[in-house]
């Protein structure tokens, strides 16, 4: 670059390596990691739940990362079954139980019970953009988990459940499931980075608009999803995974 006259690169990332149930890949082991595997991984637990262990938990900075198959069932489990996916459920249920699968009208509401939520949405969204621009995508992945464990803080601390109850407070009732929705949509735009098809999917199922035409800095404001678009349930879209299973094998004679 040098004798081009180009100047020299001023930042240099680097990574560390990838090891396989706690030791190093090697011909004598036998234990490499490659695409036959990887795939068995992506059909037994979606291509996405790959995507996001790979994002999440591969080597950054010197520190090697493991890739142990009770490893990856935790992660799946902790962040993906019982994290996103089951806040989206609960979400998603509830606006059909009480509100006939429509989204409510928050009433021009942004905060309750303690919780102004453009503002913690807000503090999410740059957060992540933050990361993003680091180059740290795993920094940025929390940063959406982080805004689904609020979620499900939130649904906790009113118990929405109850609430549904009495007649009298549906208003109140529809404004937690309103920022409970919008929430689970924006924390969507930014774990699209790293699960583009089910977020999509999560997306579509809140009656938020197609993810090939958002942009993260533009629509992760606060008050994009539309009161009385249809919500639909679905499948979950991370079935819990049985950490007693055995660790996915490629189909014989893959190459």
């Amino acid at each position: 670059m040098t004798r081009r006259g180009e100047p020299l690169t001023g930042t240099v990332y680097a990574h560390s390596w990838w090891v396989r149930e706690g030791q190093k890949m090697s011909k004598s082991l036998g234990n490499f990691l490659d695409f036959p595997t990887l795939r068995a991984y992506a059909d037994a637990f979606s291509v996405d739940a790959l995507r996001w262990f790979l994002a999440t938990q591969g080597p950054l900075g010197a520190t090697d990362a493991d890739f142990a198959h009770a490893r990856f069932v935790e992660a799946y489990n902790a962040d993906l079954a019982n994290g996103v996916g089951n806040a989206a459920s609960r979400v998603a249920n509830m606006i059909d139980r009480y509100f006939e699968g429509a989204c409510p009208d928050p009433r021009g509401a942004t905060s309750h019970a303690g919780h102004d939520w453009p503002a913690i949405a807000g503090a999410a969204v740059e957060n992540a953009v933050a990361r993003f621009h680091a180059h740290d995508l795993a920094g940025a992945m929390e940063a959406g988990l982080a805004l689904v464990r609020r979620v499900d803080g939130y649904i906790n601390a009113t118990e929405p459940f109850k609430i549904a109850k009495d007649p009298a407070r549906r208003d109140e009732l529809g404004v937690i499931l309103y920022h409970c929705a919008e929430a689970i949509r924006i924390a969507a735009l930014i774990l699209s980075a790293a699960m583009p098809v089910k977020m999509a999917d999560l997306l579509a199922r809140m009656g938020a608009p197609d993810l090939s035409a958002s942009r993260l800095d533009r629509d992760g404001a606060w008050g994009g999803l539309r009161p009385g678009v249809k919500v639909v349930k679905g499948d979950a879209l991370f079935p819990r995974a049985d950490a007693d299973a055995p660790a996915p094998q490629p189909v014989g004679g893959e190459d």
